[in-house]
């Protein structure tokens, strides 16, 4: 894949949201074109799991390390493996599935007769999920307490408020936002916080 001016912020760095856009768009082709082979691994990539339907989305985003940004107009691979996978029952709960992915960001693999490694760029545990065929969300989706409890104490708050845009909607996930562009909303108040700070 490569590295286009929409991936990056005006110093030509990959930002956070677009590393997620990247990873989502690594497991889309892989859901489309399964074309690699896989015999070691105790979990078929596709059979029945949460790429096998059309409607997956990304639930969640851990252990995300950033190392190094890709070059504007550069290329990078992704590669990763399937960790871990969660179905219900089709009878019963609709076959919901949930899968944890492990994936890395890396530049291409140099020439055969160089003696250079690929270049890691960044790192993930990327969490994924499908609907049950009756349309309802797996209970992974819905967080059982509110994420913003903990008292803050000491530093400064600074609040944004934003209206969310139609498109910044996922047509599969009625009145749900996706998590790439619920990041892009911490990248809008980033802005307006350093905005602000030099007017």
């Amino acid at each position: 894949m490569q590295v286009y001016i929409e991936d990056t912020d005006a110093y030509g760095v990959m930002y956070n949201a677009n590393y997620l856009r990247a990873y989502e768009r690594a497991l889309h082709l892989l859901s489309i074109r399964p074309d690699g082979k896989n015999d070691d691994d105790p979990l078929p990539l596709l059979n029945g799991g949460a790429l096998s339907h059309a409607g997956w989305f990304v639930l969640g985003v851990t252990d995300h390390r950033f190392k190094a940004s890709p070059p504007l107009g550069g290329e990078f691979v992704v590669s990763g493996e399937l960790v871990e996978r969660e179905c219900e029952n089709k009878e019963t709960n609709g076959g919901a599935c949930v899968e944890t992915w492990k994936l890395e960001m890396k530049s291409p693999l140099p020439a055969l007769e160089s003696k250079e490694k690929p270049a890691v760029y960044n790192t993930a545990t990327v969490t994924i999920a499908s609907p049950a065929r009756t349309g309802m969300l797996p209970p992974h989706y819905q967080p059982k307490s509110p994420p913003f409890d903990d008292t803050f104490s000491g530093g400064s708050i600074v609040r944004s408020r934003f209206e969310p845009f139609r498109d910044e909607f996922d047509p599969m996930l009625p009145h749900r936002m996706p998590l790439r562009n619920v990041l892009n909303l911490f990248e809008r108040a980033r802005t307006d916080y350093w905005a602000g700070q030099m007017n």
